[in-house]
């Protein structure tokens, strides 16, 4: 998918956040997202539900160049992506992005 360079960044900084597990940024602690003790079962529909609420509210919190309007996990092979559709506050433009939110064992 192509962006502009500033969207790019954006869909970078969402990724990172959703990478990051709890303590692992000593010098941020409040950055991280809990979606990575959840993804081990995307098939059931509730903890499915939970990752997309997960996601969708650290993004809203720690991106706020951004507004998240909707989170979909899918699977694709073993991996576990969430579909964020986003508002960039600044110009109003609506984008999708795929970011990683972990693997299927």
């Amino acid at each position: 998918i192509a962006y502009s360079s500033t969207v790019t960044k954006y869909v970078e900084s969402m990724q990172q956040i959703v990478s990051t597990k709890q303590g692992e940024r000593f010098m941020n602690f409040d950055i991280y997202s809990e979606v990575d003790i959840l993804v081990y079962n995307v098939n059931d529909s509730t903890i499915r539900k939970s990752c997309e609420y997960l996601v969708k509210e650290c993004l809203n919190k720690l991106e706020t160049r951004v507004t998240v309007n909707d989170v979909t996990i899918v699977t694709e092979d073993s991996t576990v992506l969430a579909m964020v559709n986003f508002t960039v506050n600044s110009t109003n433009q609506k984008y999708l992005a795929p970011l990683e939110v972990g693997a299927l064992s």
